[in-house]
């Protein structure tokens, strides 16, 4: 593959387990599984989003790729070098290439240290900059990043939380990376300082040419910033597919249960939520087959003991379900998830529906009438045989009491509308 072409990261099978020690001696008795078989790629200039519940291996992904933590199995290329098998020192020319944001911006940044120190001395370890140019340097980034160059000489406790994040910003900027991890960079900031740290972070993208691996829980913040997204559960990617695709057309039930906690941006309407039962197993000893066969509403015969492949199902867009397994696909039952699939389907029929025409405002119906009513009566006309009335169009509607036949047709579950099971408010129906 020709350097122009070639993906920026290209990580294949990662996997991280955490030694479990008890004894005198430390014994290993078991390991936390964080991060078991994921494999992925961002190109030039693209940002990926990670999302998944707390605890599922994200931010373990982003800082083992980075090697501040020691991976146990798998490989990352970053631009055709295998990082996990760099020795120290061209480890180290590589780091500026690869640099990380981290999520709390009161722990990241030294409280001894000024902001000249805490950015400027990665430059000069680096060799980027001259000693004669570093403070001008420093200034000239802290105003790229919205700050004031005066901000030089203060101490991290000086600063908000927002100015702070700047700051750790600034600092990954600093060495012209190739490649930022933004490991959850605005979940601790408050929402009108996220949207500015995310336009900086788009702006500094299209100006730099960066790449992001973007970690996070706020699923639209994910939507605005990421050409593609991978969701995590319990250690492994069960979807990943460009953002437009996926968030419309969302394939696995994890993922559906995942953007259906979106809260609805239009006033008076509801998304209905999937709530998902049971607990999250455990990483030390996760469920055998597909692990979200625990608590998967659309779970069948072989998500108990078989485990799903990572399916290519629509040009790159990719899930890990046996729903989608041609292997598997005449096994899937007529009644499975039947109550949910007619609920389903009756959403399908209200968004089909043609909309009433608006009743006129009492000031176009007076409109209407003033003039008739200075008008001259016209003379009286002969009756007129009225005209048969047009028999009324049948309501749009789906019997809760439908058969399993009537579902018999679809092979899989339309997952296109999973996610999107939207309803009026109680109110906007009685009006």
């Amino acid at each position: 593959m020709s350097a122009t072409n070639r993906p920026l990261l290209k990580v294949d099978n990662l996997k991280k387990y955490f030694p479990i020690k008890r004894g005198l001696f430390g014994r290993t008795v078991g390991h936390v599984k964080a991060v078991d078989d994921v494999s992925f790629t961002i190109g030039r200039n693209e940002t990926l989003g990670i999302v998944g519940e707390s605890g599922c291996g994200k931010t373990t992904v982003g800082r083992t790729i980075l090697r501040l933590i020691e991976p146990t199995a798998g490989s990352a290329e970053f631009d055709g070098q295998n990082i996990f098998d760099l020795a120290r020192e061209p480890l180290r020319k590589l780091r500026p290439k690869m640099q990380i944001i981290f999520q709390d911006p009161y722990s990241s940044l030294n409280p001894r240290m000024t902001v000249d120190s805490l950015i400027g001395d990665a430059m000069m370890y680096h060799g980027l900059v001259a000693e004669s140019e570093r403070r001008d340097r420093i200034k000239d980034l802290l105003v790229r990043v919205g700050l004031q160059p005066s901000y030089i000489n203060r101490y991290p406790h000086e600063f908000s939380g927002g100015q702070r994040q700047r700051i750790g910003i600034a600092r990954a900027v600093a060495l012209n990376p190739d490649l930022i991890v933004c490991d959850e960079a605005v979940s601790a900031l408050d929402v009108s300082v996220q949207a500015q740290i995310i336009n900086l972070l788009e702006e500094l993208q299209a100006e730099y040419n960066l790449s992001y691996m973007f970690i996070a829980h706020d699923l639209s913040v994910v939507k605005h910033i990421s050409d593609r997204v991978a969701v995590m559960y319990l250690g492994q990617v069960v979807e990943l597919s460009e953002c437009e695709a996926l968030y419309e057309n969302t394939l696995h039930p994890y993922a559906q249960a995942l953007l259906s906690a979106i809260p609805h941006p239009v006033p008076g309407k509801k998304k209905k939520r999937i709530i998902l039962t049971g607990d999250v197993p455990t990483p030390i000893n996760p469920p055998s087959g597909c692990r979200f066969h625990t608590r998967c509403p659309a779970r069948f015969k072989p998500c108990d003991t078989v485990e799903p492949k990572l399916l290519d199902v629509d040009n790159g867009h990719l899930v890990k379900c046996h729903l989608y397994d041609p292997e598997y696909r005449a096994m899937v039952p007529d009644g499975i998830s039947q109550s949910f699939l007619v609920e389903l389907a009756g959403q399908k029929a209200k968004k089909t529906a043609p909309e009433p025409a608006p009743s006129p405002t009492p000031a176009a119906a007076a409109a209407a009438v003033a003039p008739a009513a200075v008008a001259a009566p016209p003379e009286p006309a002969a009756p007129a045989a009225a005209a048969p009335a047009e028999p009324a169009a049948p309501e749009t509607s789906v019997s809760l009491d439908a058969p399993a036949d009537a579902f018999s047709a679809m092979d899989l579950p339309d997952a296109a509308s999973w996610g999107d099971l939207e309803e009026s408010d109680d109110s906007e129906s009685q009006s």
